[in-house]
């Protein structure tokens, strides 16, 4: 039993570092995951309940070893959802990003994103693996928590500090693209009137020496 309170209190401590990084990332409350606490806290005063009763014997015993079991796999639910939720947060804004920015823009302001693509598939896969082999999914959440969340959240960080940055270099990209597409369409119309112009000239010319034949064709 004991063993089990120690594990129960460790999954809910990093649980509730998970849940505030996913909070400060996406700016809003986690509720999947708070509901799951919150379920897992109502066991564990039932565990409690039952062990404060001298009375309950070894039947309350083991009902409230079920009970702490149950806490512990609510905490571990909790866990997979702040998971899930800073991935998906990650995923959304870098889309987001891509989509407004130039590519080469985005690695040199965030030196973060150079490998998170190839990231991003190796977790999407972990996660797809832990919903079709439930018996190892918690296995498969501790790998993405240990090698691929810290950078997540750098990810994150860094699009973050970079977005007054991102906005100005884009700003200026696009005030060049847009005189260079003004000199162009300038050359171009310059082109046209030149173009005009000779042809023109060569009317001229032919009309003056359709004049010029007329007398002598007289």
């Amino acid at each position: 039993m004991r063993i089990l309170l120690v594990d129960i209190t460790h999954r809910w401590n990093r649980c509730e570092g998970l849940l505030k990084i996913s909070e400060r990332l996406r700016g809003e409350v986690n509720l999947p995951a708070i509901n799951e606490l919150r379920y897992a806290g109502r066991r564990i005063a039932d565990a409690l309940a039952i062990m404060s009763d001298e009375a309950a014997g070894a039947v309350g015993e083991e009902q409230a070893r079920t009970f702490l079991k149950e806490a512990h796999l609510f905490c571990m639910r909790a866990e997979h959802d702040c998971v899930d939720a800073i991935a998906l947060y990650v995923h959304q804004i870098t889309k987001e990003y891509d989509r407004l920015y130039d590519r080469d823009l985005l690695n040199e302001s965030c030196p973060s994103l150079r490998g998170y693509f190839q990231r991003k598939r190796m977790i999407d896969e972990l996660i797809v693996s832990s919903r079709e082999n439930r018996e190892a999914r918690d296995e498969t959440y501790q790998i993405i928590i240990r090698d691929h969340l810290e950078e997540l959240v750098n990810l994150a960080t860094e699009l973050d500090e970079a977005k007054d940055r991102l906005q100005t270099g884009s700003s200026k990209r696009l005030k060049l693209y847009q005189d260079m597409e003004a000199r162009a369409a300038k050359a171009e119309r310059e082109a046209r009137i030149g173009l005009i112009v000779g042809a023109i000239g060569t009317l001229v010319g032919i009309a003056g020496f359709i004049v010029g034949l007329i007398p002598l064709l007289g």
